[in-house]
């Protein structure tokens, strides 16, 4: 009867220890993603814990750790489409400012004291409102990209003279060259030279070019 006695208190004794030394680590393991919660609340999102055993608090860990890595993705998908769209405003406002630089060139010229042939004040007025038409399709083009997905667009190709577009594009920048007292000399072994792209969007390649050209002219 003492042996069974004894053997009942030792048995007691080893899962009195057992169980502590369990509850201890479970609570140290509580306290680990206690902590982890507290760092995110407090905006590290960074944050991960450890999976250990198999049990209710790893799942609480896995679950944890697998919202944090969707917290993080989203917030990069929210920063490229803030980026795309930050890119996009400044694009767009710059091809906006080119066409609208010459036509307010020709119409100075237009207006200035300097008397032009008539025949010449035709010519700039149809290049200010061939400008005109460019800048209205622009418009047009940003309010088709308010109803797109980070700013993407759809191409339009069709055959393009590209000899052609450049010498209208360079006649068009000609206030700005004036303005600037450049002189420009364009040259092309043909007369016509047809390739298959988005004239619109060629267009506005060119512009941009021409356009930085001309103004970090003073820096070269």
């Amino acid at each position: 009867t003492l042996m069974v006695l004894i053997y009942v208190i030792l048995g007691i004794a080893v899962f009195t220890v057992t169980f502590l030394t369990l509850l201890e680590k479970a609570l140290r393991y509580i306290g680990k993603i206690s902590s982890a919660i507290q760092n995110i609340s407090e905006g590290d999102l960074n944050t991960t814990v450890e999976v250990i055993g198999d049990d209710e608090f790893t799942q609480m860990a896995v679950n944890l750790n697998k919202m944090m890595e969707d917290i993080r993705r989203l917030m990069d998908k929210e920063r490229e489409a803030e980026r795309t769209k930050n890119e996009l405003i400044t694009n767009v406002a710059h091809d906006l400012r080119t066409p609208l630089t010459s036509i307010i060139g020709y119409l100075e010229l237009l207006s200035g004291k300097v008397q032009i042939p008539q025949e010449m004040q035709k010519k700039y007025i149809d290049i200010a409102y061939a400008k005109s038409k460019r800048l209205e399709k622009l418009i047009e083009d940003l309010f088709g990209f308010t109803k797109m997905n980070y700013g993407k667009m759809t191409m339009h190709v069709g055959k393009v003279d590209v000899v052609k577009l450049l010498s209208q594009l360079l006649e068009e920048f000609y206030p700005s060259f004036m303005e600037k007292d450049l002189a420009y000399e364009f040259q092309s072994n043909v007369t016509a030279k047809d390739i298959k792209a988005d004239g619109n969007l060629l267009a506005r390649l060119f512009d941009n070019l021409i356009n930085n050209a001309i103004k970090y002219v003073d820096e070269t």
